[in-house]
């Protein structure tokens, strides 16, 4: 997904909404993450040369959306349900005799 060439132009999303961050490479999901500690917030961007050569970021049409999110409701949990125990054929035609 990422070009190990440089320079090299590499479209990044990030979707926040509450606990949850879902990130994006040249719009592919990568992938997603919860976070237990931050639930709201700013963001800001950081970048670092891992290696001796310096890094040199630039951003283009930078875009903040805001998100219209609904979360899903939950799924009920099943509940145990009494029933009748079922009879055998062996039983009803016992019972009919």
């Amino acid at each position: 997904m990422f070009p190990a060439e440089a320079p090299a132009q590499v479209k990044l999303g990030v979707w926040a909404v509450g606990k949850e961050m879902r990130f994006f490479v040249n719009n592919a999901f990568e992938f997603s993450m919860i976070d237990p500690v931050f639930s709201a917030g700013t963001f800001g961007f950081f970048a670092y040369a891992t290696g001796k050569s310096p890094v040199t970021i630039s951003f283009s049409d930078l875009s903040v959306y805001s998100v219209s999110y609904i979360p899903p409701t939950p799924s009920p949990l099943p509940s145990w349900t009494p029933c009748q125990p079922r009879r055998s054929s062996h039983e009803k035609q016992t019972q009919r005799s």
